[in-house]
């Protein structure tokens, strides 16, 4: 029973609404069973909880079992409840539990009762048979019906797509026309995947598909990486004229490894790749410790530490490398992913925002929330009617009844900030993070992004970042999309214009406190639409299948190191101290990122 036990102990924590199922299960150093098969319990549970929730009620099943063995002070709570029901009509090989546990035999003494409302259910649902109502939830999405792939990303390091096709993870698949197709494809039938048309070596696979126990994954050969996720490395376009390149917020490292491949393969195809090549580094910077560890053991899964390509500094502080120090002198590109809300990441939305994703997890209730349900509603709760929205009067019984708040309805924890002062303290932080990053003497390109949706974070951090004084003094501005690399250039999502207007009228009024420059000019209409341009998002919950992602690309029109050391020392000394203002704000609120959720 530990399974189950196990299974329910985390689905009441998710229930609550911090974090999420994956981030919860794949971080948790206690579970006896394997990851795995508790996350194929949970979430095959989950994704049956709306009608498995209504039928536990309609039989009673809860109500009757409320306490199973006095003596081991076993009761069946909600949470076992439901997983426990799902095994025993919907798993073939049933409850996976000794026959003679209290539990097991709690749930089964409702058995013929369980299997004529599950029934019930189906035929009201319109579904022939179990296949084809199981077919239809695998075609919707766990939480809003909208299109979402496996990303698989195949690491060029150590193997190529057509290995992995002909031997490897996708041999068991079916090369389908379009993501559409890869996605709708029954959960019956054999797996499909498709090539990314955006981010080579990249392949859009069968939702169902699991590689989590696969070789080609345990050894390093595939990365599991929202597309979304690929784009900074690749906006990037790290090559061998850039010298040595940081990643600044490393951690768990999918980034860092796809940078590794990516600057691999310039070296391997330029014509001076043989000399200009070695010797260039990626220091991938983690402040801490636990994080750097997973990154630390990625990059090696990845095979990336070859010939010291990938060198990972763990508990160093991006923020607090000093840009004058020579060990930095030949730094040429940097990639920011910064602490951000995560309000991108799927499952991840912001308590406050009017976008909250639909309830996703509905437990049944217990007899207390049930008894209250009747008493508010009418004796039983069978006499009432309630009247739907087209005038049919629909009889309501308490399995009917209105459901107390759950996951999706949850409010925001007391301690929490209000999302307004949230963002503003990590736009504080990002911003400066970025000013921090053009100090760099040697720096001609940084890449930022971030996994969340809103402006705050993303396109208005551009213009308050370009109208600083390092930013003026050392000539950065957007790299244009005519400048980007042929994927993201042909990218169809590009940045919101009117959050760049609201963004440059702000500043013009109110400036950035490490501004030591009185020439304020403001931006052109023309200007703010190629810093629009130039700015790359990726929604949820759309036909693109990805998670909700910004990204953006700077440029440095100019020399290198000497002709800007001379104001480099007293624009540092400002900046400096934002950016230890900024490190309290983001040491209180250190957002999410694509360690968790679906972001891998």
């Amino acid at each position: 029973m530990s399974l189950y036990n196990e299974a329910a102990a985390l689905l009441d924590k998710y229930e609550k609404g911090s974090g999420s199922l994956k981030s919860h299960i794949y971080g948790s150093k206690d579970l006896k069973s394997k990851p795995g098969h508790v996350y194929a319990l949970c979430s095959e549970s989950i994704k049956w909880s709306d009608v498995l929730s209504h039928v536990i009620e309609k039989t009673g099943a809860l109500s009757a079992e409320r306490k199973v063995d006095l003596k081991k002070q076993l009761s069946l709570t909600p949470a076992l409840a439901l997983l426990l029901v799902h095994d025993l009509l919907l798993s073939k090989d049933g409850v996976a539990a000794p026959k003679a546990h209290p539990l097991r035999l709690a749930v089964e003494k409702h058995k013929m009762r369980l299997q004529g409302e599950f029934t019930r259910a189906r035929v009201k649902a319109g579904q022939p048979n179990v296949q084809a109502w199981r077919a239809q939830l695998d075609r919707l999405d766990d939480q809003d019906g909208q299109l979402r792939p496996r990303w698989v990303r195949i690491n060029t390091f150590l193997t190529k797509l057509e290995e992995q096709c002909r031997n490897g993870a996708l041999k068991s698949f079916t090369t389908a026309p379009d993501l559409e197709a890869v996605v709708r494809a029954p959960k019956a039938e054999a797996p499909y995947f498709v090539t990314d048309a955006t981010i080579p070596c990249l392949v859009a696979c069968s939702p169902h598909a699991d590689f989590s126990q696969s070789s080609p994954y345990k050894s390093g050969h595939i990365i599991l990486q929202d597309k979304a996720s690929c784009f900074p490395a690749y906006l990037l376009n790290p090559t061998v004229s850039d010298g040595d390149i940081i990643d600044a917020c490393a951690a768990p490292g999918n980034k860092t490894t796809h940078l590794a491949a990516l600057l691999r393969e310039a070296q391997t195809v330029e014509t001076a790749s043989a000399a200009s090549g070695r010797g260039q580094t990626i220091s991938a910077i983690e402040r801490d410790r636990e994080r750097g560890a997973t990154l630390q053991k990625m990059v090696r899964l990845a095979g990336a530490e070859q010939d010291g390509l990938v060198s990972c500094i763990v508990g160093q502080d991006f923020l607090r490398v000093d840009p004058r120090d020579p060990k930095w002198s030949k730094v040429g590109a940097i990639l920011l992913d910064p602490s951000c809300s995560g309000s991108g990441i799927i499952g991840r939305d912001d308590a406050e925002s009017s976008e909250a994703t639909p309830q996703k997890l509905t437990l049944p209730r217990t007899p207390a929330e049930l008894a209250m349900a009747t008493d508010e509603h009418g004796e039983n709760g069978r006499t009432n009617k309630k009247r739907k929205r087209n005038g049919d009067v629909q009889s309501k019984t308490s399995a009917d009844l209105p459901r107390p708040t759950r996951r999706a309805e949850s409010k925001p924890e007391p301690e929490h900030r209000p999302l307004a002062e949230r963002l503003e303290a990590l736009s504080n932080f990002q911003v400066a993070a970025l000013e921090h990053a053009f100090q760099f003497p040697a720096a001609r390109k940084v890449v930022y992004s971030t996994c969340s949706v809103h402006a705050e974070e993303n396109e208005q951090v551009v213009p308050r970042a370009l109208r600083s004084s390092v930013a003026r003094r050392r000539r950065w501005r957007v790299l244009k999309r005519d400048e980007q690399v042929s994927g993201m250039k042909n990218w169809h999502l590009r940045g919101s214009l009117d959050a760049l207007s609201k963004s440059a009228a702000t500043n013009v009024s109110k400036k950035n406190p490490s501004d030591t420059d009185t020439d304020d000019v403001a931006l052109s209409r023309d200007d703010l639409r190629v810093m629009a341009d130039a700015c790359l998002r990726c929604e949820k919950g759309t036909k693109d299948g990805t998670m909700g992602f910004f990204a953006v690309g700077f440029v440095r029109d100019g020399s290198t190191g000497a002709d800007c050391d001379a104001g480099l020392s007293e624009g540092a000394s400002s900046a400096r101290e934002r950016v230890e203002e900024s490190v309290e704000a983001e040491e209180e609120w250190e957002g999410f990122d694509d360690v968790s959720g679906m972001a891998e």
